[in-house]
This record gives C-alpha cells, sequence and structure tokens, in this order.
C-alpha cells in the first residue's frame, strides 16, 4: 500500500516532484475539458479515435525521448486495439465488409444501409391531441 503521508511530505520537500505532480493534474484536467468539448460538439465516437491518437503519441513520444524500448508485440496490441475499437462503432471494418458484400453481389443494398432509431413520418401523423375528462375516470 502506498503511504499517503510520506508522499505529502516528498511533495513539499522536492520542488521537482512537485512540479511533476502539478504537471501531471494540469493535463488530465485539460484532456477532460477537451475530451467533454470534443463530445459536445462532435460525437462520442470522434472522442475515442481522438483517445487513442493520444496513446499512439504518448506511446511514440515516450519510445524517442528513451523511457521505453519498441516491442513489436506492442504495435501488434494497438493495432488490436485500434480494430476492435472501429468495429465497435462501426467506422471503417463493417462498411468495407459491406461494399465487398454489395459488389459482389451478396447483400442488397437496402439490407446493408445504415437506418437509425427515427422514423421518417409526416410532422402532423404523430400530434395527436389526448384530452382526459371526469367521465373517462369514472367509468373505471
Amino acid at each position: 500500500l502506498e503511504d499517503a503521508y510520506d508522499g505529502v511530505y516528498q511533495l513539499a520537500h522536492n520542488p521537482l516532484l512537485a512540479l511533476a505532480f502539478s504537471g501531471t493534474v494540469i493535463s488530465i484536467a485539460f484532456f477532460n475539458f477537451a475530451g467533454i468539448s470534443v463530445t459536445k460538439e462532435l460525437t462520442a465516437t470522434t472522442r475515442m479515435v481522438l483517445d487513442s491518437v493520444r496513446t499512439l503519441v504518448i506511446w511514440a513520444v515516450s519510445m524517442a525521448i528513451g523511457w521505453q524500448n519498441f516491442f513489436f508485440l506492442q504495435l501488434i496490441g494497438f493495432c488490436i486495439l485500434l480494430c476492435g475499437m472501429m468495429l465497435y462503432n462501426d467506422i471503417i471494418i463493417l462498411p468495407a465488409i459491406k461494399f465487398i458484400l454489395i459488389k459482389l453481389g451478396v447483400m442488397q443494398p437496402e439490407v446493408a444501409a445504415y437506418r437509425d432509431l427515427e422514423v421518417d413520418a409526416e410532422p402532423d401523423e404523430f400530434e395527436r391531441e389526448v384530452t382526459l375528462s371526469r367521465e373517462d375516470d369514472d367509468n373505471k
């Protein structure tokens, strides 16, 4: 277990450690603010893609500085992570498979079309007036 008192003591007596800690707190706060802004203005899918790019940038910088060695297995794992994210968010893999199946004639374009949950309806179709009266309550 960590010793919280010793951690606070070290932060108070080591200015470099306090600077690194403050930088970490500020960068996490900035990242969360930027993530919320991206989700608000664009989509959560865009935020997930940018989060993956952030992971790649941190990995590349840590290797460039010399903090970490390159292992080919890490690259394979990162590719699996990206493929899973793209499959989950229906970004590249499923649309490509649908495109190939349509070109081969296995799937009809109407079936492969992405449909939202929204129903295309006339504006007047869903406008109904509901009124309750005392007579309805008395009949029950």
